[in-house]
C-alpha cells in the first residue's frame, strides 16, 4: 500500500523504517533535512546533539532495533550517571545504587534507607508500565484496569507531594523531582507514578552512543527500504470524505529537496503529482508526526507548557574534572516551577541543565577540547533578552567548571522552535494525568479510517525510547487492518 508520512522526526521516520518492510513509503517535512529535534549541529569541529541528550531505557531500543532487523548501536557506558550543583553542593551520583545511598545519607539523616524504599518502588513501577508499553490504551485491557488500581496511590498523588512525603533534604528532593520537566511540566502537576523513570537515569547503567544521539536517526535512516524523502515540503490540507484521507496537499518552501533512501530507482511514484510549488499525495495511509494536527479528545491541543533556552558552546578548559550530565539547581527551584506553571519570567538565579558528550566521546569536540549543551526550561510563550539569558548562563557555567575561552556559540530559544517545527514547547504534551495512557491521544484516528500518529504527543509519550515504541504500536495497528 502507499504510505505517506507527514514529518521526519524520529517517530515519523521510526514508523516509515518499520513500514517500509511491506509497503511503498514516501516522507515529507517542511524542513531540509530529516531528523526533527533529534537533528544534530556542527560548529567548526564542535558536535552537538541539538535536542535529545540522554540514551536511557535501552531495553525499549533494543525493542525497536530488533524489529527494524538493524544492528544495535555502539554504546559507552558513563562512569557517573548524574552531577548535580547547587550553592551548597556538588553532589556525583552513579549507576550503582551502593555508592548513591550513602550520597543520599549524606544529604540526610536515614537518606539511605529512604532512598532505598523509593528506588525500589520506582523499579517496581517501571517493571509493570513495561509490560504494557506497547499497549492500544483504547481498548480496556483488564491487566491494565488492575495495573491502574493497585497503583492508585502514586497515580492520585503528583511528584512534587510524593517525594516531600519521603526526603526532607532540599537537595534529594531537587534530584526526586527534576524528571518532571523532561516529562513536559511542573512537579506537582506529574503524576508521582512516573517516579518509574529516576532508576533508568540514575541507578542503572546510562549509556551514550558512539557519535552521538544523530546515530540513532543514522540506524534508522540505513535500514529503510525503498523510502523517497522529500524536504522543504509542508503539508497544507488533508482532503477527507466519508471518513477516510483521500490525498494531501502541500507546498513547497523553496528548492524541493528529493532523497531516495535505498531505493531501487530514482523516480517518484505515479501518487505524487507536483504543479509549480504545489504537491499532491494520493496515499492510502496517512501517518502525521506533528502536534498541531493532534488533538485531545475534547479537540483542544492540550497542556505542553515548557519551551526551551539552548545553547551550544565550544569551549576549550584546562579543567580534566567534567563529568557528562549535569543539573545545577538555584537557590529557589520551587520559584522556578512556578514561573513555568504560571507563564511568568524565571527568577534571576534559574535551574538549567547541561551536557558535555566530549567528556565521554572525544570526537564531539576537536582534541583536548569539549562541546556543552546548555538547556533552561522556560514557559514557552514568554520573550526573553538572549543577550541577558546568554550572558547569565556563560557566568554561571564559569562558576560552576571553572575558567574556560569560548570558541563556538550557537544560540536557539522558542522564536526557532516555533519557526523550525511549528510549535514553541519544547517537549510536547506533557504527562499530567489527564494526558497519560487511555487519556492521551491515541495512535490512531478515530473518525478516520487511514489516518495514525506517532511520536512524543501521542502513546506511550515524551523522549526517544517511547517516541520509537509509538512506531511499534503505528506499523502493529497498520498490520492488523492492512497486512
Amino acid at each position: 500500500m502507499r504510505v505517506l508520512v507527514i514529518g521526519a522526526g524520529i517517530g515519523g521516520l521510526a514508523a516509515a523504517a518499520l513500514l517500509s518492510k511491506r509497503h511503498q513509503v514516501v516522507v515529507i517535512d517542511k524542513n531540509d533535512s530529516w531528523g526533527g529535534r533529534a537533528r544534530e549541529l556542527y560548529l567548526d569541529g564542535y558536535r552537538f546533539d541539538r535536542g535529545p541528550s540522554w540514551y536511557i531505557m535501552p531495553k525499549l531500543y533494543n525493542n525497536f532495533f530488533r524489529k527494524l532487523g538493524a544492528e544495535d548501536l555502539t554504546l559507552i557506558p558513563l562512569k557517573k550517571s548524574l552531577r548535580v550543583y547547587s550553592s551548597k553542593h556538588k553532589i556525583d551520583l552513579y549507576p550503582n545504587d551502593t555508592l548513591n545511598r550513602e550520597v543520599f545519607e549524606i544529604l540526610e539523616q536515614g537518606g539511605a534507607q529512604k532512598y532505598d524504599r523509593f528506588m525500589h518502588r520506582s523499579k517496581e513501577l517501571y517493571d509493570l508500565a513495561y509490560r504494557f508499553i506497547y499497549e492500544d490504551y483504547a481498548k480496556l485491557n483488564p491487566d491494565i484496569l488492575s495495573l491502574v488500581f493497585k497503583n492508585f496511590d502514586v497515580l492520585l498523588k503528583n511528584t512534587d507531594d510524593y517525594v516531600n512525603s519521603v526526603f526532607r533534604s532540599t537537595m534529594a528532593r531537587n534530584i526526586m523531582k527534576f524528571h518532571s520537566v523532561f516529562l513536559g511540566d511542573v512537579p506537582w502537576r506529574i503524576p508521582a507514578f512516573y517516579s518509574l523513570l529516576i532508576p533508568s537515569y540514575l541507578s542503572e547503567n546510562v549509556l551514550y552512543p558512539k557519535g552521538g544521539m544523530y546515530r540513532i536517526v543514522d540506524n534508522i535512516i540505513r535500514n529503510m527500504n525503498n523510502v523517497i524523502f522529500l524536504g522543504n515540503v509542508k503539508a497544507e490540507s488533508l482532503n477527507i470524505q466519508n471518513g477516510l484521507v483521500k490525498n494531501l496537499i502541500a507546498t513547497v518552501n523553496s528548492e524541493i529537496q528529493v532523497k531516495f533512501i535505498n531505493a531501487q530507482n530514482s523516480n517518484l511514484p505515479e501518487w505524487i503529482s507536483i504543479q509549480g510549488n504545489q504537491i499532491r499525495v494520493d496515499a492510502d495511509i496517512y501517518i502525521i508526526n506533528h502536534r498541531k494536527n493532534i488533538l485531545m479528545q475534547n479537540g483542544s491541543e492540550g497542556r505542553a507548557p515548557i519551551g526551551v533556552f539552548l545553547m551550544y558552546l565550544g569551549i576549550d578548559t584546562d579543567n580534566p574534572d567534567l563529568e557528562h550530565h549535569n543539573l545545577y539547581f538555584s537557590s529557589d527551584t520551587e520559584a522556578h516551577y512556578r514561573a513555568i506553571d504560571r507563564s511568568t519570567h524565571i527568577p534571576e538565579d534559574f535551574c538549567f541543565y547541561f551536557h558535555i558528550p566530549s567528556v565521554t566521546d572525544p570526537s564531539a569536540a576537536p582534541r583536548g577540547k569539549h562541546s556543552i549543551m546548555t538547556l533552561v526550561p522556560l514557559p514557552k510563550n514568554i520573550r526573553i533578552d538572549r543577550a541577558k539569558m546568554e550572558r547569565k548562563i556563560l557566568d554561571k557555567l564559569e562558576e560552576l567548571i571553572g575558567d574556560f575561552r569560548l570558541e563556538q556559540k550557537k544560540v536557539l530559544d522558542m522564536e526557532d522552535f516555533e519557526n523550525d517545527y511549528l510549535d514553541r514547547s519544547a517537549f510536547g504534551l506533557s504527562h499530567i494525568l489527564s494526558q497519560s495512557a487511555m487519556f492521551r491521544p491515541k495512535n490512531y484516528d478515530t473518525k478516520v479510517k487511514n489516518l495514525f500518529y506517532v511520536g512524543q504527543n501521542t502513546n506511550p509519550g515524551i523522549g526517544v525510547p517511547l517516541v520509537l515504541s509509538s512506531a511499534i504500536i503505528v506499523d502493529n495497528i497498520i498490520r492488523e487492518r492492512y497486512g
